[in-house]
């Protein structure tokens, strides 16, 4: 399958995909017309945009989740219980958590609704300052600050700092506040929730936005952080990402997602290791990879590092697989009870200049922690089913369902699963996660050290593996 192929089949055939599930064309998967909608005369709503709005999200799931049976009793009461509420809202934004609310009771991952308008989508954790000298022609590009973060030990420390010789921030170091934002309160408020399943959601999705902001500023942006270093001091600084090496990347209703893929070889005494890590899986995904493919086979291990990948669009998994198998294999499958679509990826032999191609041998490991959702869980588990490669890291968050994307009325954004995913031993993913092959648990103090754990780890696998008897 070709790049102009592959591109043409994911953004042109199908549906768009946000926080990592395929969407499907509607006509291929879907039961709209065995249930009756329910809505009610718009005159009847203080605010008639806002009352259409919640049917629309009440109809959509009641006639497309895959699992409605389960929760169709409770969907009732929700919608006698959340409507009037629902009237009384006069905007989309006093309207958003009534919606998130009813959205809470189906208790699965990729149900949720999105401000319609970019500037509610990219809203910010903590405060920031443009800088005045910054272009105002046309949209806020990104930019790239190098740093991430992750929840260790009840804290959110900075696990990764690229750019060491442009800023004081050192890996190890905690994340104190963004901007006028406190960490520590909203991490105890999420740990304050008694639900296990919703209190590990709302981390992640904190996690997810406090990195968001923290690695990709908008052009001009400055980020005012407060971080404590490993003795305890304070640090105040204010960080500017740096252009390059990101690419925007647009879905349909969705802001523009920022992308970057990375490549290296580590060089070692009886050869090299090959490392590629990207960011999100789309379609540019598959350029990216195969403008490096030849330097990294020529290695005799393979890491593919997922951390802190959230996820994309569903078919990229597979031609990238195709380059990893020498027989063809079932990564997984979307399952509704009207049908289910396969995901099987062929041997690639040949390139689109018709040069013959041979699949890549040599083992491969996938680096995973607790941001690698969705598509990114979706590819480990399946890669892992069939054997072909050794999962290192921490358990992946278990959000791995397909999802649509529905404007709605009021012109904010409904995402809603439509099927369920199965890897290829059938096993599911949601809700559970893929557990690792070798667990490598993070420490504030190896960041602090300058070691990278799962990395480590995967890199004496390989070389013990590829060592001559």
């Amino acid at each position: 399958m070709g790049r102009n192929e592959l591109r043409s089949i994911a953004l042109a055939n199908m549906r768009l995909v946000f926080g990592g599930a395929l969407l499907v064309a509607l006509s291929a998967c879907t039961n709209a017309d065995t249930l009756p909608e329910v809505s009610t005369p718009l005159d009847e709503a203080p605010d008639a945009e806002s009352l259409e709005s919640f049917d629309q999200v009440w109809n959509q799931v009641r006639t497309q989740y895959f699992d409605y049976p389960r929760i169709a009793e409770d969907w009732e009461q929700a919608r006698e219980l959340l409507r009037p509420k629902a009237a009384q809202a006069s905007s989309a934004e006093e309207l958003r958590p009534v919606l998130t609310e009813l959205l809470a009771g189906v208790g699965e991952s990729h149900f949720g609704v999105m401000a319609g308008s970019s500037q509610g989508q990219l809203e910010a954790v903590g405060s920031s300052q443009v800088d005045d000298d910054a272009s105002s022609d046309g949209p806020p590009q990104s930019t790239s600050t190098g740093l991430s973060a992750r929840l260790i030990n009840q804290s959110l420390t900075i696990t990764k700092a690229d750019d060491p010789d442009n800023s004081p921030i050192r890996a190890g170091w905690t994340l104190e506040a963004f901007g006028d934002q406190a960490m520590q309160p909203l991490i105890d408020e999420i740990e304050s929730i008694d639900d296990p399943t919703a209190q590990k959601r709302s981390m992640l999705i904190l996690q997810a936005r406090v990195n968001s902001r923290l690695a990709y500023p908008r052009e001009g942006e400055v980020l005012e952080l407060r971080l404590r270093d490993a003795a305890g001091d304070l640090h105040e600084v204010n960080v500017q990402g740096r252009p390059g090496g990101m690419k925007q990347v647009e879905f349909g209703n969705l802001p523009a997602l920022s992308f970057e893929f990375t490549a290296q070889r580590i060089e070692k005494e009886d050869g090299c290791i090959g490392v590629m890590a990207f960011t999100a899986w789309v379609p540019e995904l598959v350029d990216e990879f195969l403008d490096v493919r030849n330097d990294l086979f020529e290695c005799q291990g393979l890491v593919i590092d997922l951390r802190g990948n959230l996820g994309g669009v569903i078919a990229t998994m597979v031609p990238l697989t195709a380059h990893l198998v020498d027989e063809p294999v079932l990564l997984g499958r979307l399952v509704r009870a009207d049908g289910r679509i396969d995901f099987r990826a062929f041997p690639r032999r040949v390139a689109d200049d018709g040069v013959r191609l041979t699949p890549y041998a040599g083992p491969v490991a996938i680096l995973i922690d607790g941001l690698s959702a969705s598509t990114s869980e979706m590819f480990a588990s399946g890669m892992q089913s069939l054997g072909r490669a050794r999962i290192i890291g921490q358990r992946s968050p278990g959000m791995a369902l397909p999802a649509q994307m529905l404007p709605l009325k009021n012109g904010d954004v409904l995402m809603y699963a439509f099927a369920d995913y199965h890897d290829g031993q059938g096993r599911r993913v949601e809700g559970i996660g893929v557990v690792p092959d070798q667990i490598v648990e993070q420490s504030a103090d190896a960041l602090v050290n300058k070691d990278d754990a799962e990395l480590d780890t995967a890199l004496a696998w390989l070389l013990q593996t590829t060592a001559a008897p």
